[in-house]
């Protein structure tokens, strides 16, 4: 059973303006990984609150089957790639990458303003699809 994070606001949508949504699904193979993944995931949920251009983001997690998953709304491409190559998630993902201990799945896709947020199960069909 997956448990949700409600959706934390950071910037009100623009109903007639175009955000980028990105959702990802990492899952952790090994139980003993789950310490630094939580270390890491805090310092990335910290820098999402100072990331410009983020309008929100929810979490989702199903810790007993070490499955978790991420969902954030951006102004635009530029603010999602400054926050993805800033530390400290670079350093998260790289971590993920050489500890071999999740291959982590995105979808990203472009969605209007008035249905910001999206819900989780239309996230989670875009990155079925993806």
């Amino acid at each position: 059973m997956a448990t949700e994070k409600p959706w934390s606001w950071f910037a009100q949508p623009q109903p007639d303006h175009d955000y980028v949504a990105l959702v990802t699904v990492l899952p952790i193979s090994h139980w003993t990984a789950l310490p630094s993944f939580g270390r890491h995931t805090g310092r990335s949920i910290r820098q999402l609150a100072r990331s410009e251009g983020l309008l929100g983001y929810s979490l989702r997690a199903a810790p007993l089957r070490r499955t978790f998953w991420t969902l954030t709304i951006w102004e635009d491409a530029v603010s999602l790639a400054r926050y993805v190559r800033a530390q400290p998630h670079r350093d998260a993902m790289r971590w993920l990458r050489a500890s071999g201990v999740g291959d982590f799945h995105t979808a990203r896709w472009t969605m209007g303003g008035a249905a910001v947020p999206p819900s989780w199960e239309a996230a989670l069909a875009h990155l079925e699809a993806a």
